[in-house]
């Protein structure tokens, strides 16, 4: 899971550096990218790590861990206090906050999937998008941790397919294909081979 998460990135990450100029080094965007995602990783692995070493160790914690994990936040937080309290509201809300470029990125996919889908504007894609996490979090609510546990160590697998699809689009068949004409319906293949790469998977 570690390594799918910062990885499935890679699939929105043209979507937010259309922002960039054209003329922005290859290193510079590198660095860029591997900068963010590895120093907010790290803190939240770290994070991890600390917590779940404590449920080991501090019976507290243990007990907080048997009802959700964001009663271990809290106890973690506890020794604060107040300030605490405040971290692991900032922890719950920074959960929320990082499903926003998700479903942003989202969003743009539904739109690529065909034409039909790029007559809806973004923005009624992303409400849509929203209204299904909403309604999946309410139907899931008391199972939400096991199942999206058992759901990302699935989707852990597919970031690999999905690195071996781009390598062979960007060193196989990106020379062959007119990007001026991308958009073009007659001028790009079908995505039979890819959609065949990814069943494989």
């Amino acid at each position: 899971m570690c390594l799918y998460i910062p990885n499935s990135w890679a699939a929105a990450a043209s979507d937010f550096y259309v922002y960039y100029p054209p003329s922005t080094p290859k290193w510079k965007t590198f660095l860029l990218t591997f900068t963010g995602l590895a120093s907010s990783f790290w803190f939240v692995d770290l994070l991890g790590i600390g917590l779940a070493c404590g449920i080991m160790t501090n019976s507290d914690w243990s007990d907080a861990y048997e009802i959700s994990s964001g009663a271990l936040i809290v106890a973690g937080y506890g020794p604060l206090g107040g300030f605490g309290k405040v971290c692991a509201v900032v922890i719950a809300l920074g959960v929320i906050a990082n499903c926003v470029p998700g479903t942003y990125s989202a969003a743009i996919g539904c739109q690529v999937m065909g034409r039909r889908g790029q007559m809806l504007p973004r923005w009624i894609w992303v409400i849509f998008l929203v209204v299904i996490q909403l309604a999946c979090a309410l139907a899931g609510r008391k199972q939400l941790f096991v199942i999206f546990s058992n759901f990302l160590a699935l989707m852990g697998y597919w970031v690999m397919v999905m690195i071996c699809i781009v390598l062979e689009e960007h060193l196989i068949f990106k020379p062959v294909l007119n990007w001026e004409r991308w958009a073009e319906r007659d001028s790009v293949p079908m995505g039979i081979s890819a959609l065949v790469a990814f069943m494989f998977g």
